[in-house]
């Protein structure tokens, strides 16, 4: 079998001392990473940190790992909880961690930062080292990568720019909803899982380097093991395999040991899946954007970055003409924007922009090494390279400041919930509350309470669209909300949605003792000072009164005779 070595090749000096530089860039990585709670505890002397929405949701199917050392994942919503569609080896083992170290939820993410920093470090590293001369010069590209705020979608150096030029001119672009900035750090997907993917390129590379069983053994598990941190890179390593496969005639026998341990390793992984979905409500899937039918040429859905593309193919004359040992990572790229684009030949949609992050961070990881060697050869190279490894580290932590503090969504749950705090209102562990849904989401998440209706429903997989409709019905009606308003509340809801809750308003307007308490409603909170509705002034009474927010105790005893309510006819 033909092997290769990487151009240039790495000095491998066994006396060089490799660890120094590999702690130093570790600790670089877990500061970056963990920045947003060093931030806050300067800010208020409370070192949690809230990114968005879908860090809520993570925390909240989390809640019983680190509370109780469960090795389960819950939906929060139903107990017992349904099947969890996340993958276990990135929330249950980081949760039982914050649960044997008695850190809470608010530790949680600290955890999932600090791990998710170290992680991305050393992944880098692995990566590069085989193509730099020195343990030093691996770091300092690895580090060069780690602080870019383009890593995660192939656009090194120029997102940077795009970034400075939207604070220069005080532009809302990148803050006006979710953190954008350093998308790489996203926790716990995408920081917890792009250490795997990096691996896997590294084992790849030295399995078709060195040519021999073990290496290639090595790198299978490397790929199977993909699909039980993040299906995304998981199916773009397979397609990238079988292009290898393909392509590289010398290097097949290597590969086709790689695609086939890693069809075996992701076997259990690829069942358990299949199981999920076949026992599971269609419409759950419906709801979370998998397997949903669309329009195979719709032009707002084809994910096609024109930059990216001419840069891809343009480096395509390099890598097959003098860096051979490059393909993999070229064809992983082409593998990322063909799967980001499948629905053209599928029909279907499993939230196809996922896969920007696959062709991304092995485009990002392509252009580097790509690159590096040319800059190692300019006069004064050495200068020149440590020069922007400093200057993009600093911008690194100056761009990481700036997103934590004008991240929209991140403001909006920083002060809701610095605001439920100094009310000091004490609710019973695993009650069923009813409320103002953005506040439930934050106490589904940093306390053990089961909410009546958020965005968790969602994302239960037992809950069906029916039951998600009931649930928002009677929450409105618990908290006084409009008719009008909550028939057309959530995105684009469809007819049939609008239909069924109109005809469930008006029941639950008379029946709402019975829909309490098929749903466990114990306690219902309102902005203080606003009057509550007639049903629950009959039902309840004021418990807690704070400067902010009133919790009501619905009467345990109301209606003992109500028959338990119907579901509407699916």
């Amino acid at each position: 079998m033909t092997t290769h070595r990487s151009v240039p090749p790495a000095d491998w000096n066994r006396n060089a001392r490799s660890w120094p530089w590999i702690v130093a860039l570790v600790l670089a990585g877990m500061l970056l990473a963990t920045w947003p709670h060093l931030v806050n505890a300067v800010r208020s002397g409370d070192a949690g940190y809230v990114a968005d929405g879908d860090a809520l949701l993570y925390l909240a199917w989390s809640r019983d790992v680190v509370r109780h050392g469960e090795w389960s994942m819950t939906d929060a919503v139903h107990r017992p909880s349904g099947p969890m569609m996340h993958p276990w080896a990135l929330f249950v083992p980081e949760g039982l961690l914050a649960h044997a170290l008695g850190l809470g939820m608010t530790g949680l993410g600290l955890i999932w930062r600090a791990l998710g920093g170290a992680g991305l470090a050393m992944g880098l590293y692995a990566v590069v080292r085989p193509f730099a001369k020195s343990p030093r010069g691996a770091a300092g590209l690895a580090a060069f990568l780690l602080f870019d705020a383009g890593f995660l979608l192939g656009q090194v150096g120029q997102r940077d720019l795009e970034i400075i030029k939207a604070i220069a001119f005080h532009s809302g672009n990148f803050f006006a909803s979710v953190p954008r900035i350093m998308a790489h750090l996203r926790v716990p997907t995408p920081a917890l899982a792009i250490p795997f993917l990096l691996i896997h390129f590294a084992l790849t590379h030295r399995a078709r380097r060195l040519g021999t069983t073990g290496s290639a053994v090595a790198a299978g598990v490397s790929l199977g093991l993909l699909f039980s941190t993040y299906f995304y890179f998981a199916t773009t390593a397979f397609a990238a395999t079988v292009l290898a496969w393909l392509v590289d005639r010398d290097g097949r026998r290597t590969y086709a040991w790689i695609f086939g341990v890693g069809l075996v390793v992701a076997a259990p992984s690829l069942i358990a899946s299949a199981w999920i979905k076949a026992q599971t409500p269609p419409d759950w899937l419906h709801r979370t954007d998998k397997f949903v039918p669309i329009q195979r040429f719709d032009r707002a859905r084809l994910l096609l970055p024109k930059l990216l593309i001419a840069e891809w193919l343009a480096s395509a004359w390099i890598v097959f003409r003098s860096r051979r040992e490059l393909r993999y990572l070229w064809l992983y790229t082409g593998a990322g924007l063909a799967m980001a684009n499948h629905h053209v030949i599928t029909g279907l949609n499993l939230e196809n922009f996922h896969w920007t992050y696959a062709y991304g961070v092995s485009f990002s990881v392509l252009l580097a090494l790509i690159v590096t060697p040319w800059l190692a050869r300019l006069r004064g190279g050495f200068v020149v390279a440590t020069v922007v490894v400093i200057v993009q580290i600093m911008a690194g932590f100056g761009l990481r400041d700036v997103e934590v503090r004008r991240s929209a969504e991140t403001n909006i749950y920083r002060d809701l919930w610095a605001r439920w705090k100094d009310e000091r209102i004490a609710i019973p562990p695993r009650s069923v509350v009813a409320g103002p849904t953005d506040l439930l989401f934050c106490l589904a998440a940093m306390e053990e309470v089961d909410p009546l209706d958020c965005r968790l429903v969602e994302y239960s997989s037992v809950a069906t669209d029916v039951e998600r409709d009931e649930r928002l019905v009677l929450n409105a009606i618990l908290i006084g909300a409009d008719r009008e308003a909550t028939i057309n509340e959530g995105e684009r809801p469809t007819e049939i949605s609008k239909s069924r809750r109109r005809l469930l308003f008006d029941r639950m307007t008379i029946e709402v003792a019975s829909w309490t308490r098929r749903f466990g409603v114990t306690y219902v909170l309102l902005p203080a000072g606003r009057m509550p509705p007639t049903s629950l002034s009959r039902a309840g009474d004021p418990l807690t009164e704070g400067a902010v927010w009133t919790l009501w105790r619905l009467k345990p005893t109301i209606a003992p005779s109500s028959p338990e309510p119907r579901s509407m006819i699916r």
